[in-house]
């Protein structure tokens, strides 16, 4: 009986920490360096589906709501060629940080605490962001590449910040509910051997 406890508990820690580490996406988040940034078309260039833009607070690619509204932080991008503008910072009736960022058509989006954003490709099945970023030694110059048909963007005067984890409240709670489940089973069987 003892044992049977002991691997239950085992199995659900073990349960929780799987999930929590196969939940957690990797965001490449982008940061302008100056004013706009350009999106360059490569050897192997989007030739379908939709390159998007995102506030990087926006992990799900949710294009939800009135399209490039500001609303849901998401710009449609022109794969081959275009530039976005980002300027002015505060605008009126935005929080402290927001810019506001404008593609080659004047359209705009907003992004918020700062300049931070991310680009992904839709192919047809959702939003993806890039199976691989390389970024040329010495320069702020990078490609873009999904597996996804083999397309590829470049990205000029972007540099690449850290990717960000992004934790899933739930799969943490899993993993501490299992460790607390071998804590207890560990206690309750040094009590019995005690005694």
């Amino acid at each position: 009986m003892k044992t049977r406890k002991r691997r239950t508990a085992l199995v659900a820690a073990l349960a929780g920490l799987l999930v929590s580490s196969t939940a957690t996406a990797s965001v490449v988040t982008w940061i302008p360096t100056d004013s706009n940034v350009n999106i360059l078309p490569t050897a192997t260039p989007i030739s379908s589906g939709t390159l998007g833009f995102f506030d990087n607070n926006n992990t799900t690619y949710d294009t939800s709501g009135s399209s490039y509204n500001g609303s849901s932080g998401y710009l449609a991008v022109n794969p081959a060629g275009d530039t976005l503008s980002f300027g002015p910072t505060n605008p009126v009736g935005q929080t402290t940080g927001t810019f506001q960022v404008t593609n080659a058509a004047s359209i705009s989006t907003y992004v918020t605490n700062g300049p931070y954003f991310t680009l992904a490709y839709n192919a047809g099945s959702g939003f993806q962001q890039p199976n691989s970023v390389t970024c040329n030694a010495g320069s702020s110059s990078c490609t873009l590449t999904w597996d996804v048909g083999g397309s590829a963007v470049g990205v000029d005067l972007a540099t690449v910040e850290a990717p960000s984890s992004v934790p899933l409240p739930a799969a943490g709670w899993l993993f501490l509910s299992g460790l607390v489940g071998l804590v207890s089973v560990g206690r309750h069987s040094n009590k019995k051997a005690a005694a």
